[in-house]
């Protein structure tokens, strides 16, 4: 390895050098001068003169080539080489320490990074040293709340919408235990909960002073003094249709008012959470039942029928004359009773008999995706977030539609979706290509507000219609050295903010191994590489700037390590939960994820 001392002192060399040659220039061609005008014993003079200067030159020249230097690329073991003037001493990582550590950065207006800190941006990766050595089941970020999955598969939440304003110096608490929670989902209102072993879905408020009072006098942001249990006032959610032997929910995914969970057979269910659920269509369905809120035991007197109808249906011209309405639209003046409002998962009546293995819900939209990769959507689409083509104009769409995404491809290219992620008002698909010929590719295609860079094409669209190519992740390959054959590179995962029109987005490329550096210094720093692009005002792309990206880009390692971001694993850890006791070994992976206009880094248990 030839080390950095080298460098600069062979530049230093190149400049004596070069000062040697140009004033044997200078001297040669005031001598040639004057001897123009001389005579032929001065020209003879003239002549031995140059011959001496050029001896001369030639002469420095060796000297500086030849002295003494030392080259390290071969002898790992050698000194550094000596360097005049200031130099950085600071010792380079080219690992970490072999810990668990949790990084965070972007805005903490609301206490959701960092508790109890007066700091309202942080706009680099920063360290959570309370959550060193601890890995996760589940972290989300929403606006003014947060929530996480310890490695017991217990529930824990914190921000000023938690505690209140004024209060939220402390950090998560325990609400929820005992169930063997895996996957949570967080709206403004909400905790939805998922267990790993039951497949059952729960729900709970995000505000503490709606749930069951405690004693919270314990509560600290880490350790074994945490306080709270299962008794927290929570919901199990229930179905409208009853499911087949060995079938349960597999994953959850929440927008701004509505819930998508899928099972293990491909259905895809909705839960309304307000009584807007279904202003853009985005629930798939108009027509549910609700629970009466106002008998002593609701689970034994009728469910209330209820209608909502999207706004684009039972008022076309709402969003062309804003000015002439009043108040909200609605079918309904039924109030919202809290987490009670409705208990109950529907199937969307559309969606029976395809086979579907993914389910997103966007802020006011949703997208499934089935077993042969095609994908549908529907809801809101004032950005294009439904990825319908640039002629779909519609403010919504209440039918699922299917996302034609074969139209940024040549006749005859197979087409096929493979993953999809959403956040806000973007949307994004991952796709395997197979050209005529038999060239396989990957792409990466995004669509909706772009006004902030979030589309990835280099420029800034507020609406985006038709997916467009994601650029510096699509259509890029790596050598594989099993194979011994150039592959393409696909996306690890993608994690898009929630926050409507201000969105963000982390990817994670799968990149893997790249390789080990000498036995006495340990590998290097290997995984995935991290990508990031979209708004960056409250410094949560972690490149220490504000200004927007629209082209994704990478971003510096984290604990001072040298070089870029990148995403590890490890296997059979020792894993402790949110109260640091011990709970056997895992594998870990570092996760990205993007939160309301802030983002982390975390160790998460696959």
């Amino acid at each position: 390895m030839i080390r950095p001392g080298f460098r600069v002192a062979a530049r230093a060399t190149s400049f004596n050098t070069t000062c040697l040659k140009s004033t044997s220039r200078r001297q040669i061609n005031t001598t040639a001068r004057s001897a123009v005008t001389s005579t032929h014993e001065k020209t003879r003079k003239s002549g031995a003169f140059l011959t001496g200067v050029a001896l001369a030159a030639a002469t420095a020249t060796l000297y500086a080539f030849n002295s003494a230097q030392t080259f390290h690329n071969e002898d790992p073991e050698a000194a550094t080489a000596s360097i005049s003037g200031p130099t950085n001493t600071a010792p380079l990582k080219l690992e970490d320490d072999g810990k668990l550590h949790t990084y965070v950065w972007g805005s903490n207006k609301y206490h959701l990074l960092v508790p109890g800190s007066s700091k309202d941006t942080i706009r680099t990766p920063e360290e959570v040293p309370p959550w060193t050595g601890v890995a996760l089941r589940d972290l989300a970020f929403h606006e003014r709340h947060a929530a996480c999955v310890d490695a017991a598969g217990d529930v824990y939440q914190w921000g000023d919408a938690y505690y209140g304003e004024g209060n939220s110096n402390s950090g998560p608490q325990r609400t929820l235990s005992g169930k063997n929670i895996s996957q949570i989902a967080l709206s403004a209102t909400r905790v939805f909960a998922l267990s790993e072993k039951t497949g059952k879905v729960y729900v709970l408020s995000q505000a503490a002073e709606k749930q069951d009072k405690r004693d919270s006098t314990n509560s600290s942001w880490f350790g074994g003094l945490l306080a709270g249990d299962s008794s927290v006032d929570h919901l199990e959610l229930k179905v409208d249709s009853k499911l087949n032997r060995g079938e349960k929910f597999t994953s959850i995914s929440a927008g701004r008012d509505h819930l998508l969970a899928l099972t293990s057979q491909g259905r895809t269910f909705a839960l309304p959470v307000s009584l807007s659920a279904n202003t853009y269509g985005q629930l798939g369905f108009r027509k549910f039942t609700l629970p009466d809120a106002t008998a002593e035991n609701p689970s034994v007197v009728p469910r209330i029928p209820i209608e909502l109808t999207p706004r684009v249906l039972e008022d076309p011209h709402a969003l062309a004359t804003p000015f002439v309405r009043t108040g909200k639209t609605g079918s309904s003046t039924y109030v919202d009773p809290g987490i009670g409002f409705c208990d109950m998962l529907f199937e969307i009546p559309s969606l029976r008999g395809l086979k579907i293995v993914q389910a997103l819900a966007g802020d006011r939209c949703s997208y499934v995706r089935t077993q042969e990769g095609r994908v549908l959507a529907w809801g809101a689409n004032s950005f294009g977030q439904l990825g319908l083509g640039a002629t779909a104009v519609t403010e919504a769409v209440s039918i699922p539609t299917e996302v034609i995404l074969s139209r940024n491809y040549s006749g005859g290219s197979n087409v096929r979706c493979t993953g999809m992620a959403t956040g806000g008002d973007l949307a994004y698909f991952m796709v395997d290509v197979i050209a005529p010929g038999n060239v396989p590719s990957v792409d990466v295609l995004a669509c909706g507000m772009g006004q902030w860079g979030g589309l990835g094409n280099g420029q800034f669209l507020q609406a985006q219609g038709a997916p467009v190519k994601v650029k510096s992740v699509s259509g890029i390959t790596e050598y594989n050295e099993a194979t011994r054959s150039i592959q393409p590179l696909k996306l690890r995962s993608i994690s898009v903010s929630p926050a409507p029109q201000t969105s963000h987005t982390l990817l994670t490329l799968d990149t893997g191994t790249l390789g080990e550096a000498p036995g006495k210094y340990g590998a290097h720093p290997t995984g995935h590489d991290v990508l990031v692009l979209g708004y960056n005002a409250d410094g949560q792309l972690g490149n220490g700037k504000r200004a927007n990206l629209c082209i994704p880009s990478h971003v510096s390692a984290l604990g001072g390590v040298v070089g870029r971001m990148m995403l590890r694993r490890r296997e059979k850890v020792p894993l402790v939960d949110m109260q640091g006791r011990s709970y056997g070994k895992g594998n870990v992976e570092e996760t990205a994820i993007a939160g309301w206009n802030c983002s982390a880094i975390y160790w998460r248990i696959s």
